[in-house]
């Protein structure tokens, strides 16, 4: 048990860490607040910060949804099964646009130039996708929360109800949502299970 433990632990850290790490470089800071057009031109000033960062989002996303899986599996129960679930559907989104961002902006962004209408509209598509994970990924958090609450530290289940609902809340007042708020609650998690045993009957 206390071996399972800390590998769903060491997968949910290092993926909270490497989505950290990649929301915090400094140079493509401004890029996140950017529109599309400008977001570009800023991106080819900063490239090779901005592959970086995509690339560990993406890692981030797949260790975290595979401790979330471990974790699934050490609970059970329908609330857990049903955010791991809400879970895989946030990822396989999210990486649909780190895909995006890792082929065609990046291309868009070494041509430089004007950028073409069309690549502004398959943007915004691309962030509708993300938007989605965002709901998605909030209601999991919160399915999370539930799920531990009483098997956890009871703190790291607050923290994964406070953020999913946090999560909903941000989204409903601005339709935009960091991705680095869906991982924080993972990672307050991975934490619990490296620093105490839970009471799993």
């Amino acid at each position: 048990m206390r071996r399972e433990q800390v590998f769903i632990g060491a997968l949910l850290t290092a993926g909270g860490l490497a989505v950290v790490a990649a929301a915090s470089l400094p140079s493509l800071l401004p890029v996140w607040r950017a529109g599309a057009v400008d977001a570009v031109r800023m991106i080819g000033e900063n490239l090779g910060a901005y592959q970086v960062s995509s690339v560990l989002f993406a890692v981030g996303a797949a260790l975290t949804l595979a401790g979330l899986g471990a974790l699934t599996r050490l609970l059970g129960g329908p609330v857990a099964v049903t955010g791991l679930v809400l879970m895989s559907v946030a990822t396989a989104l999210w990486l649909g646009n780190l895909a995006f961002r890792l082929t065609v902006t990046v291309q868009m962004a070494r041509e430089g130039g004007v950028v073409p209408s069309w690549y502004v509209a398959m943007n915004a598509w691309t962030v509708g996708l993300l938007a989605v994970a965002a709901v998605l990924a909030g209601l999991a958090l919160l399915c999370y929360g539930v799920a531990v609450l009483n098997v956890w530290p009871r703190w790291a289940g607050f923290v994964a109800l406070v953020f999913g609902a946090g999560v909903l809340g941000l989204f409903l007042a601005t339709l935009n949502v960091p991705p680095i708020l869906l991982y924080l609650a993972p990672l307050a998690l991975g934490i619990a299970a490296l620093t105490r045993k839970p009471e799993l009957g």
